[in-house]
């Protein structure tokens, strides 16, 4: 895989993304993602504060949410990725994803999952993540499950 990966990046003239780009994308649509959905349910938000400090109250506020935020952020993450290679924080940086297989913008799969394990590993202290510090390709686990790697425009 290695050898297709190097043969593929001088054949085509590619160039890897940084971490630190990647980071910072990351952040970007992190906090677009977050306002769009505060944005889209404020007047939950409103009637939450208006219930008190009630510890019950606000477990199943989260829980109630946390699925919609979980579909947002899928959405999101695979309709950009799938149409464009980026979503907008990649696009701002100016970075974007690409399959391995055919040097084009994931398939629907391939965004998904993508999209699935990303969020996974956010959600586990970013484990997932790790792997691409050591990796000579930059390739965390959700880029090397879903065979797509992050390059510069």
């Amino acid at each position: 895989m290695d050898t297709k990966i190097e043969n593929l990046l001088e054949r085509e003239n590619l160039h890897l993304a940084s971490l630190g780009a990647r980071s910072l994308a990351y952040c970007f649509d992190f906090f677009l993602v977050f306002f769009v959905f505060l944005f889209l349910f404020w007047d939950f938000f409103v009637a939450f504060g208006e219930l008190g400090d009630s510890v019950l109250a606000a477990r199943e506020f989260a829980t109630s949410f946390l699925l919609e935020y979980l579909a947002c952020t899928l959405i999101y993450e695979v309709l950009f990725t799938m149409l464009y290679g980026a979503t907008l924080g990649k696009i701002v940086l100016k970075i974007r994803i690409i399959s391995i297989d055919y040097v084009d913008n994931p398939s629907f799969k391939g965004a998904l999952l993508r999209a699935a394990l990303k969020y996974l590993g956010s959600n586990f202290f970013y484990v997932t993540y790790i792997m691409a510090f050591g990796d000579k390709y930059k390739r965390s686990l959700h880029d090397r499950i879903s065979k797509t790697l992050v390059i510069s425009c």
